[in-house]
């Protein structure tokens, strides 16, 4: 008699679970933020990094000895905002040894919500934990708004900013500074 109950107990269970409308396709996703990496392209990384984490030196170190070597290469670092969304910032390294720096804030709730791209040169790490540029170009939106939020100068063309990656205090963004 128990063992009845128990079957179908089971066998309501299994059934409940069952519908008769089919489950709806996966919606689509937006594109991701960075094409995927070339075949002749160092690859650095991808990280996704939790609120205080650093980005090893070592990695830091593979974007500088790429852009010294004038070697394509890529690195993609997502990490969250104080508030949890996620922020994305991919180094691209082109044979002039220049570094494309693309920040994807579009998930972040509380910032800008747009792509902005900007070419530098003279990468180092700074503090252990910070990829820094001697001279960034203005950042430029991606995909449409094109409102000013360069580094303020005399001569904009003669633009010299620096881009720190502040990873060691959670949640930090891309900061340009004159």
């Amino acid at each position: 008699m128990r063992n009845n109950g128990l079957i179908a107990l089971a066998a309501t269970l299994l059934l409940a679970g069952c519908t008769a409308e089919p489950i709806p396709a996966a919606r689509p996703t937006a594109p991701p933020s960075e094409p995927p990496v070339e075949l002749d392209t160092q690859d650095c990384g991808a990280l996704s990094l939790r609120l205080g984490q650093n980005v090893p030196a070592s990695v830091l170190q593979c974007v500088i000895d790429a852009a010294g070597a004038r070697r394509p290469a890529r690195l993609v670092i997502t990490r969250p905002t104080v508030e949890g969304d996620p922020f994305t910032t991919s180094y691209a390294v082109a044979v002039d040894g220049r570094v494309e720096v693309t920040t994807d804030a579009r998930a972040d709730r509380f910032g800008s919500g747009q792509v902005e791209r900007q070419t530098c040169a003279g990468p180092t790490v700074q503090d252990d934990h910070w990829l820094s540029f001697a001279t960034c170009s203005s950042p430029e939106l991606v995909g449409g708004n094109h409102r000013n939020v360069g580094c303020p100068g005399p001569d904009p063309g003669a633009n010299m900013c620096r881009v720190s990656l502040a990873l060691a205090v959670g949640g930090a963004d891309l900061l340009t500074t004159p």
